[in-house]
């Protein structure tokens, strides 16, 4: 198949996929309706898309592909039990900080920390059966995502038909939903097509290091838009329409992310394995003139969409008291669809370095850059600068510090490889 036609599969499912998050999203403020609801279930949410976009979308896939063995692929079942132990101890320890971090002051009411740590590590689980499903189904982590929302859809329209004085409790289920169903349908498929898998028990360090650098670097990458929503929920509204923004704005970059991860990982490393740098090279920029063009093109689209839906936004959302206007959701989407064609860049930079064995490298740029807006976080905290002011720079700055140094870094290592 041709690189426009393998690209065009994915696509296709990947369209399906992210219709479906915006029914989910539709059904939520449907079904919910109070900003303050909305807040809290799209902090849920968040929570729920950083762990799968750290775990499955990142570190899973990019370990898979690095611990490639020729024609054929080692699972490490002895690593994946380690790591799911670890992860589960680090997840003990974050738990209610976290929940009440992003959800808010109901976070550990909705998700208490033996419920998150258990969720988290259910989480873990299903993205390590994507990743080996993926071996065999270079569709299989887009078809995940296709789950995950059928389930969030079918539970919601569950919710919308009923009648529940309080929804804080049907929570709980939403959460643990798409993770189970995900993980069963990965195993199922592992059970009928996975016979190229070599198990293998016995752990090693190194590849446990390696895989927890990864961890670390997709980690950080998600520490922007927590902070981001964290601080919009001063506002009442502001981190719902921060959310419904960013999943426009995001909606061609996540299906360019589906091609990176199912067919660019697998190229690159085939590339990487045959020597030739200047097919490495090419490699990159056929990827990296692809997403630039459809990125670009589509950022447009969604911000006209963006711009339509503002108009019409209902007036429980405005507040002329704490400055929330329609303006100002014209600038901030207008700053996030910019932001968002950067990602486009950002995020082949960051995979072929990876591939490259420079993850370390990389992990330092992520955590440096996650550190700095932790610390602009801080300051804004510290002299109580307002939500309308810090949330857009929590959620754009970090990206496009990244795309910088990422990028760089790149061009750096593919000229030093030429001159050796």
């Amino acid at each position: 198949m041709t690189l426009r036609g393998r690209h065009l599969s994915v696509f296709s499912l990947n369209l399906v996929a992210r219709s479906l998050g915006f029914a989910r999203d539709g059904l939520a403020a449907l079904t919910l309706g109070t900003p303050q609801l909305l807040d809290t279930f799209f902090g849920l949410v968040r929570l729920f898309t950083s762990h799968w976009s750290s775990l499955a979308d990142f570190a899973c896939l990019n370990w898979v592909f690095a611990n490639r063995n020729g024609e054929r692929e080692i699972a490490r079942i002895g690593d994946v039990a380690i790591i799911i132990s670890l992860f589960g101890i680090i997840a003990s320890i974050a738990a209610g900080p976290l929940v009440s971090f992003v959800v808010g002051p109901d976070g550990n009411r909705i998700l208490p920390g033996f419920l998150y740590v258990f969720w988290s590590l259910t989480v873990v689980f299903a993205g390590f059966m994507v990743a080996y499903s993926s071996i065999f189904l270079r569709e299989a982590n887009s078809l995940a995502v296709v789950i995950v929302n059928v389930v969030f859809c079918f539970y919601l329209l569950l919710i919308f038909l009923i009648s529940v004085d309080d929804y804080h409790k049907l929570f709980i289920p939403l959460m643990f939903l798409p993770p189970v169903t995900v993980a069963a349908g990965s195993l199922l498929l592992i059970g009928l097509y996975g016979r190229r898998l070599c198990l293998d028990w016995e752990p090693s360090a190194r590849r446990i290091r390696s895989f927890f650098a990864i961890l670390m670097q997709a980690l950080a990458q998600q520490v922007a838009p927590l902070l981001a929503h964290a601080a919009a929920l001063s506002i009442p509204g502001l981190a719902a329409l921060i959310y419904l923004f960013e999943r426009f704005v995001l909606f061609v970059p996540l299906l360019l992310l589906s091609i990176t991860l199912s067919h660019f990982l697998y190229d690159f490393s085939e590339a990487k394995k045959s020597g030739d740098l200047s097919i490495a090279q090419g490699v990159v920029r056929r990827q990296l003139r692809f997403n630039l063009i459809f990125g670009t093109s589509g950022g447009l689209v969604s911000l006209f969409l963006i711009w339509i839906g503002i108009f019409f936004l209902p007036d429980s959302f405005i507040s002329s008291d704490s400055g929330l206007t329609r303006f100002y959701c014209y600038f901030v989407s207008g700053l996030m669809a910019f932001t968002a064609v950067l990602w486009s860049i950002e995020m082949i930079a960051l995979r072929a370095l990876s591939i490259l064995d420079r993850q370390f490298i990389t992990v330092f740029g992520s955590v440096f850059v996650a550190l700095v807006f932790l610390m602009v976080s801080w300051v804004f905290d510290f002299y109580a600068i307002s939500a309308l002011i810090s949330v857009p720079i929590l959620w754009c700055g970090p990206l496009v510090m990244r795309t910088f140094l990422f990028s760089g870094l790149l061009l750096f290592n593919f000229r030093i490889e030429r001159s050796i």
